[in-house]
C-alpha cells in the first residue's frame, strides 16, 4: 500500500454520518496517507504537499463536485505523466460518476472492501481501466469533469440550490425532481422552459452541427446519467456524447412526454425523437450565453467552451 493516498470531503452527504468510522479505519494503516478536504484552498494543499506520479493510488471519498475538482487540479495542466491510480468511494449525495463506474456501497463498507483487496495484492498490479475525463476550455479557465450540462440543466441546478436543498431533499430524488420541472414546464407550456438566451451554436471538426434555439444540451463521457438513462444515441466516432434538446420538442408537449422513454434510455431507437440532435466527437465547440454545469458546479460561460478529453487510469475492485 506504498504510495497511497486518501482524499475525503468530511462534508459530503453520505460521508458524515460515517466520518467518525472512516477516520478510526484509515488509522489502524500508518503507511496510507489520509487527508480531509473540501475547499479550494484544501485541495491546493493537498495537490502541494503530496505529489502524485504513476506508482501512486488516490482513494477519493466524496461526490461528482469534488471528483470533479480533482481531476482539475490532476488534468486541466498536462501533468507529464499518467497521473495516479484513481478510485472513487461514493460519498455524496447523487454519486453519479461512482454510479457510473459501478461502486455503490456506503463509503465505509466500501473503503473496508478495498483495503481487503489491495492487502491481498500490490496495487501498482492491480486491473485498471482507462476512462476519459472531459477537458474544457472557458477562457483562461481550465476545467475537467465527466458530465456538462447547459440550458435548462444549468437553471435547474440552480433552482435546485436555491430551494430544493434548504428543504433537506438529497440523494437520486433530486435530479428526479429537476427532471419532473422540466417536463412540467414543458406541459404547461411555461416561458421559463427555455433558458434567458437560448441561442446555441455547436460546432465539431470544424462544421457547424446545429445553429438556434435549444432548451438543453449536455455532454458527457460517462456511460450512464442519473437515474440509471442513457440519451444517447452514438452517431459519429469519439468518446464525447453530446445531446441536445431543441425549441422544437418543448414546443410539442404530448411529443416529449412520448419521447420520454427514449430520451431516458437511450438507444432504444435507430434514432434520436424528433427535436433532439444526438452523436459522438472528439472534440465540440459550444457558443452560447449563459451558465453551465460541470458534474453540479455551477460555471458562468466566459467564451465559447472548447470542449476535448483527457485519460486517466481507474481502479478495477469490485
Amino acid at each position: 500500500m506504498q504510495n497511497t493516498f486518501v482524499l475525503c470531503n468530511p462534508h459530503s452527504g453520505r460521508v458524515k454520518k460515517q466520518l467518525g468510522r472512516i477516520r478510526a479505519f484509515t488509522a489502524t494503516f500508518p503507511q496510507l496517507i489520509y487527508v480531509e478536504a473540501s475547499t479550494s484552498a484544501e485541495f491546493e494543499l493537498f495537490f502541494k504537499q503530496h505529489l502524485l506520479h504513476e506508482d501512486s493510488l488516490l482513494v477519493v471519498i466524496a461526490g461528482d463536485g469534488t471528483f470533479h475538482a480533482v481531476l482539475t487540479w490532476l488534468f486541466a495542466d498536462p501533468p507529464g505523466h499518467a497521473g495516479p491510480v484513481i478510485y472513487l468511494i461514493a460519498g455524496g449525495t447523487t454519486n453519479m460518476t461512482a454510479a457510473d463506474f459501478g461502486v455503490t456501497r456506503p463509503p465505509y463498507q466500501q473503503l473496508q472492501h478495498l483495503m481487503r483487496r489491495l492487502a491481498a495484492m500490490d496495487a501498482l498490479d492491480a486491473p485498471c481501466i482507462r476512462r476519459a475525463s472531459l477537458r474544457v476550455q472557458n477562457g483562461q479557465q481550465t476545467l475537467c469533469g465527466m458530465f456538462l450540462g447547459t440550458g435548462m440543466i444549468a437553471e435547474g441546478v440552480n433552482y435546485f440550490q436555491k430551494n430544493l436543498r434548504a428543504m433537506g431533499i438529497t440523494g437520486n430524488l433530486l435530479p428526479g425532481l429537476v427532471l419532473l420541472r422540466f417536463l412540467a414546464l414543458c406541459l404547461l407550456r411555461s416561458s421559463r422552459i427555455l433558458p434567458a438566451d437560448p441561442h446555441l451554436i455547436i460546432k465539431t471538426d470544424g462544421h457547424v452541427r446545429f445553429q438556434g434555439r435549444a432548451a438543453l444540451t449536455l455532454v458527457s463521457v460517462l456511460n450512464r446519467l442519473l437515474l440509471g438513462c442513457r440519451p444517447y444515441w452514438g452517431e459519429g466516432e469519439g468518446v464525447l456524447r453530446l445531446t441536445n434538446v431543441t425549441e422544437e420538442i418543448t414546443a410539442k408537449p404530448a411529443a416529449l412526454l412520448r419521447s420520454c422513454a427514449a430520451l431516458l434510455c437511450g438507444r432504444g431507437g435507430r434514432r434520436p425523437p424528433d427535436g433532439c440532435l444526438s452523436f459522438s466527437a472528439a472534440d465540440i465547440i459550444l457558443k452560447f450565453s449563459g451558465d453551465f454545469i460541470i458534474d453540479g458546479e455551477l460555471y458562468a460561460a466566459a467564451s465559447d467552451l472548447v470542449i476535448s478529453t483527457v485519460e486517466f487510469r481507474l481502479l478495477i475492485c469490485d
